[in-house]
């Protein structure tokens, strides 16, 4: 599973990213905003499967530019913080935020990252799907009735 680390705090970013290094499953990537960036997904050249994003005093125009693209071309986002304001949770619910994780709750973190991976894994679909055409030569035959 791809993970994608944004913080605009170094030394957020390195607990961050110590705290969930002990899986192999996980290839992790930390990005520091800095100098007015906003989007995370903007600076790495492809999708993560998971966006954790550490709460700073910009985090709700990070989440407001996340929410301007379209839902199917963001990841999943864990918002990693202390005392969320609610117009912060508001816009990362928008954003598409899967959770919520205190700063220091380690368990929840590999919790909620365990869970992100099943659902991935389960829900992999190969988008080849069955699909059936009825065509009726003679109306009034019932082919409506299918």
């Amino acid at each position: 599973m791809k993970i994608l680390v944004s913080s605009r705090s170094e030394k957020a970013l390195k607990t961050i990213e110590s705290r969930i290094t002990g899986d192999d499953s996980y290839e992790i990537e930390g990005i520091l905003m800095m100098n007015g960036a906003r989007d995370p997904l903007r600076v790495v050249d492809y999708r993560p499967d998971v966006l954790l994003m550490h709460a700073s005093e910009h985090l709700v125009e990070e989440l407001e530019s996340l929410a301007a693209s379209p839902a199917r071309e963001r990841p999943p986002i864990i918002v990693i913080g202390d005392q969320l304001p609610a117009e912060a949770t508001r816009h990362a619910m928008r954003a598409g935020a899967r959770d919520f994780i205190r700063e220091q709750d380690d368990a929840a973190l590999v919790d909620s990252l365990r869970r992100l991976n099943m659902e991935l894994h389960s829900d992999h679909h190969d988008g080849k799907g069955k699909t059936v055409v009825v065509v009726n030569a003679k109306g009034g035959s019932g082919g409506s009735f299918i």
